[in-house]
């Protein structure tokens, strides 16, 4: 993407970092950290991510992000932070989910995955799957095919790379609840 053309070595366009429980795909109930990623090559109506927004930071500042979310998530609740969380070098126990937007838009991504796979318990990227990208074979793929809309209704499911659906660990379909008088 052109936005990312000139970006700073070693650093990510960043929309929100937070710390939860992952609630679909393989790692389901699992504690993981999720990075969101600004800009995407789409533009769907049911999109929850506020994509034109975020802050260049680099991979320590998005590191150091991480490990402030995840104490702060722990201190909030006047609990202690449990062993299994802290780790100096970064925060182990958990996982790392990049997402945005559409985080292959950004050159410097596939550097911050291989730095990634080995500072949590395991990594994944959900991506619309439309760019291509050669990904460490440690990082968990979902491929999230995203449709074209008119008047704001769904026509048909956008294709692919074929290559990154042959990387796709997973395949995951939004599916938009009924409205009010649909048929």
């Amino acid at each position: 993407a052109k936005f990312f053309k000139d970006a700073p070595p070693n650093s990510l366009f960043v929309t929100s970092v937070f710390y939860t429980l992952q609630g679909e795909g393989p790692y389901s109930g699992r504690p993981a950290v999720f990075v969101r990623l600004s800009k995407c090559n789409l533009a769907c109506g049911f999109c929850d991510t506020l994509f034109d927004q975020g802050d260049w930071m680099s991979f320590d500042q998005v590191y150091e992000r991480i490990k402030s979310e995840v104490h702060s998530f722990w201190t909030k609740k006047s609990l202690s932070v449990p062993k299994w969380v802290s780790r100096d070098e970064a925060v182990s126990g958990i996982g790392l989910v990049v997402t945005g937007g559409e985080p292959t838009l950004q050159d410097n991504l596939t550097d911050f995955l291989d730095d990634a796979v080995s500072k949590f318990d395991w990594v994944q990227i959900e991506t619309n799957g439309i760019r291509s990208l050669d990904l460490n074979p440690l990082v968990t793929v979902v491929v999230s095919p995203k449709c074209a809309e008119k008047d704001g209704y769904p026509t048909k499911y956008l294709t692919p790379s074929p290559k990154m659906l042959e990387r796709a660990d997973c395949l995951k379909f939004v599916m938009r609840a009924p409205i009010e008088g649909d048929t």
